[in-house]
């Protein structure tokens, strides 16, 4: 049996704190709670959790200041924003800098519950990626039969994670041209997998600032990963819409992008 995945919850209004935890520990989940933000970033050093969901405003420390130091502690992990006050200029920092989704109170069961399953999926999505990675870069260039049946194992994974999810995924070859193109990309961008085979991804990105376009490839060079990076993007309707991208670079065989489309509208 699978351990539970396991959410922070960081408010500091215990009657929330409360109602969110009845409320996702009924759906199957480890649920912590934190009264602040120092509390929930003390937490997240101490022990590893797959959600975090915080409060925008709240006392020692805001939400905003949590959600930056969450994404440098352990960037991989969704962090869901919630507030009573309807700022706009909240709602948009905490996309910009990579909040996964943010709920005005009061919230319903449902709408916790539906973005919660979103937001897991989405790490735990990553998490496939990351391991995969991992594995690919631990068989290193050996040309031996053993590191061979290896490869092709993990390489059969590699494109069945990517053809099967439900998740915009995109794969790119050592030339960075787009290999493969699942339903979940077409879904967002409006493109079938036989347009966009074969073309640089920068032809989605072309909206975007060359300095942006930039700072990506080199990011993914020097580092392997990137996490959540946020640039605008063309559909195949000729719309400008913001995607949240995360790059795997896997050894031997190119690029895994996995992308999501973001809440923030382009004026």
């Amino acid at each position: 049996m699978k351990d539970p995945l396991r959410i922070l919850i960081i408010d500091d209004e215990k009657q929330i704190r409360f109602m969110l935890s009845n409320i996702l520990s009924k759906l199957g989940y480890a649920v912590m709670e934190a009264a602040n933000g120092v509390e929930g970033l003390e937490k997240i050093k101490e022990m590893p959790f797959d959600l975090v969901i915080s409060d925008v405003r709240m006392p020692e420390m805001d939400g905003i200041t949590v959600l930056r130091e969450v994404k440098k502690i352990a960037p991989a992990i969704e962090v869901i924003m919630i507030s009573g006050y309807s700022a706009t200029d909240a709602v948009v920092n905490s996309l910009k800098i990579g909040a996964f989704d943010f709920i005005n109170k009061p919230f319903d069961s449902n709408q916790i519950s539906a973005t919660v399953e979103k937001a897991t999926a989405s790490f735990l999505i990553k998490q496939k990626f990351s391991v995969i990675q991992k594995r690919f870069s631990e068989l290193g260039c050996s040309d031996d039969a053993p590191a061979n049946a290896s490869r092709c194992d993990i390489e059969k994974e590699f494109y069945e994670l990517i053809e099967n999810s439900s998740q915009a995924i995109v794969s790119l070859d050592t030339s960075r041209e787009i290999s493969n193109w699942n339903n979940g990309a077409r879904a967002i961008f409006g493109y079938t997998a036989e347009r966009v085979k074969g073309k640089s991804i920068d032809f989605l990105y072309s909206y975007s600032s060359e300095m942006l376009n930039a700072f990506f490839w080199d990011e993914i060079d020097r580092k392997g990963i990137v996490w959540d990076f946020i640039t605008r993007a063309m559909t195949a309707e000729k719309e400008t819409i913001y995607v949240v991208t995360t790059a795997f670079k896997i050894p031997g065989e190119g690029i895994a992008i996995l992308l999501r489309k973001s809440k923030l509208i382009v004026y």
